[in-house]
């Protein structure tokens, strides 16, 4: 992969659609992605990731004082974090909330084999099938959710504020 890294600072990406990846889709960058003080609103995807889909990053993915609401998507409606291949992902100070999927309303981390980090957020007013506010399935590195609050989300299926699948660790903490 080519060694490109990517920062979106200060900015609203809104109203936007496609298959993958509604408001952004990111693949492969081998450096560091990223998202500080963004707003990810009212994106579509037909897949995966409404607001933001991550496909094999090769490097720490950080999210950082981010709105992201109202996107929806068949998988990973705020979220879709698929197969870290280095690097850890940190999302922090954000909100997650009334993003909709079939599986991860608000996040969907598939895959991965690398740590995780979710502190200081909110994930709250998500609906899905599956994984109402956040769905986490086949992992098989740490995953920590710290001092954040998981609120308000729906699944018809399981799981309203999370579901963990086949493998991994999850704490939560606060």
């Amino acid at each position: 992969p080519l060694d490109m890294s990517l920062t979106v600072r200060n900015s609203t990406i809104s109203g936007n659609a496609a298959r993958g990846g509604g408001g952004v889709y990111i693949e492969d960058t081998g450096g560091t992605t990223v998202f500080e003080r963004v707003v990810i609103d009212g994106n579509t995807a037909s897949e995966e990731g409404g607001g933001i889909l991550l496909y094999d990053p090769d490097a720490d993915v950080v999210i950082d004082t981010a709105t992201i609401t109202d996107n929806v998507a068949r998988k990973g409606g705020g979220i879709y974090l698929y197969n870290q291949d280095d690097g850890t992902l940190t999302i922090s100070h954000s909100t997650i909330s009334g993003n909709e999927a079939t599986t991860g309303g608000g996040v969907y981390l598939y895959d991965l084999v690398r740590p995780v980090s979710i502190s200081d957020s909110t994930i709250s007013g998500n609906t899905a099938t599956n994984g109402g506010g956040i769905n986490i399935d086949r992992i098989s590195a740490p995953a920590e959710i710290s001092n954040s609050t998981i609120s308000g989300n729906t699944a018809t299926g399981a799981g309203g504020g999370g579901r963990l699948a086949r493998g991994g660790g999850l704490t939560i903490s606060h």
